[in-house]
């Protein structure tokens, strides 16, 4: 996943260092007291593989400021992400290793929540819900009860029209170390074609004066570390550290209990009947299978050869209802991907998604239920009586409930199944 990380942190204080930064006394005072500032120093993180261990990220060190735009930008694979997920607190692999110190207005704690966002470049998303409602749900979720439901609604609708993005880059750095851009060639291409080892074969060509790209590599690095942006980097974080003197506070923000339990169960609820994949072709293919089992079992009868047959028909339909539970596993699956992303930007617990997830299945589940054993318990002649059909109908909705249950096990277990 690693070539030489240390390139990233030439490419990040070149991006710093690409517009001059305009103090204007008060303001800049201001957002330096208001804001958050963050800095890392010498920041590791190793991937461990029995004894040996295998280095993504090599004594990163840098800051960002409030009020200022931070691009880290770098080839494919070269640890950006992880840098990212490194200062997010996205480490949760028991295998990754992390080191270092990570600083909040110069005090080592976590990022609180509400006061930072981390969005990734590949955005899990419930396909089935509307832009608005996807950004309405994540609004209930986030912000707290002290808020109307018509404000969140109206922040939802603004978040979505104000959305933009804007580009910014700078070559300095690399031409004064002997790769400048060449004329029309897109400077993007140049970086990514100096610094990545996968277009050496560029290099033998021709590009890049046929340096290999691990001397490349090298002479850029050791040029960062011995240049001024090093150094004011350096005094940068020492100030940063040594100006702010109160830690950032952890705002309690977040919705009670009942409140994510009720807007997860919405949503999960749109999501299962929206998605034809998690019931509706279930549904549709267990009725098929119940009529194709009532006339084969038509009229079993009261003989001593009837119980035999009985047994086979009960044993069918509750294999048949419960093993194919399998057909909604590459939709919770998908769910799974947006859980995993919530939880880790603390808008949620485990307990309210397994408990509003549970709660959303239940009406589905039980309509799944009842009209597929409605139809394999009458055409065939079962027992007569209201109490015994309720029984069936009941053990067949526990069974279809304890599958349902060991499917979401098995996909929390491979999230990645079927991906």
């Amino acid at each position: 996943m690693q070539d030489r990380p240390e390139i990233e942190a030439v490419l990040e204080m070149e991006s710093i260092n690409s517009t001059p930064r305009i103090h204007t006394g008060k303001s800049s005072s201001t957002d330096a007291e208001d804001g958050v500032s963050l800095t890392w120093k010498d920041l590791r993180v190793t991937v461990v593989n029995g004894k040996n261990g295998r280095p993504i990220l090599h004594g990163l060190t840098g800051f960002a400021r409030p009020g200022e735009l931070l691009a880290i930008m770098g080839p494919s694979g070269c640890g950006k992400s992880a840098l990212l997920n490194a200062l997010a607190g996205w480490i949760l692999d028991p295998h990754t290793r992390k080191a270092g110190d990570i600083l909040i207005n110069g005090h080592k704690q976590t990022m609180a929540y509400g006061t930072s966002a981390y969005v990734t470049q590949d955005e899990a998303l419930i396909h089935t819900l509307t832009v608005t409602e996807a950004v309405y749900y994540s609004a209930q979720l986030q912000l707290p009860d002290t808020i109307s439901r018509s404000e969140k609604k109206q922040r939802a609708e603004t978040t979505i029209r104000e959305m933009g993005q804007q580009d910014a880059m700078n070559t300095r750095f690399f031409a004064s170390n002997g790769f400048p851009c060449p004329t029309l060639q897109n400077p993007s291409d140049h970086f990514l074609k100096t610094i990545k080892k996968d277009f050496d074969k560029d290099i033998k060509e021709g590009f890049v004066n046929e340096i290999p790209t691990e001397e490349v590599i090298n002479i850029l690095v050791n040029s960062y570390k011995s240049s001024d942006i090093f150094q004011h980097a350096q005094t940068e974080i020492a100030q940063i550290c040594k100006q702010h003197s109160r830690a950032v506070e952890k705002e309690k923000r977040h919705v009670t209990f009942f409140t994510q339990c009720h807007v997860l169960t919405r949503r999960s609820f749109i999501n299962m009947y929206r998605d034809p994949g998690y019931y509706r072709w279930r549904l549709a293919v267990y009725i098929a299978l119940a009529l194709t089992l009532a006339v084969l079992f038509n009229n079993l009868g009261l003989s001593y050869g009837s119980i035999q047959a009985r047994g086979a028909l009960l044993l069918f339909v509750t294999a048949i209802l419960t093993f194919m539970t399998i057909g909604g596993f590459p939709s919770f699956v998908e769910e799974m991907k947006v859980f995993e992303r919530e939880r880790l930007n603390g808008h949620y617990g485990i307990i309210a998604f397994v408990l509003a997830n549970t709660i959303s299945a239940i009406p589905f589940l039980i309509v799944i239920s009842l009209i597929p054993g409605t139809i394999c318990y009458y055409i065939p002649g079962l027992q007569k009586g209201f109490q015994h059909f309720f029984f069936s109908i009941s053990t067949l909705f526990a069974s279809m409930m304890l599958i349902e249950s060991l499917m979401m096990v098995v996909a929390s277990l491979v999230p990645k199944f079927l991906t």
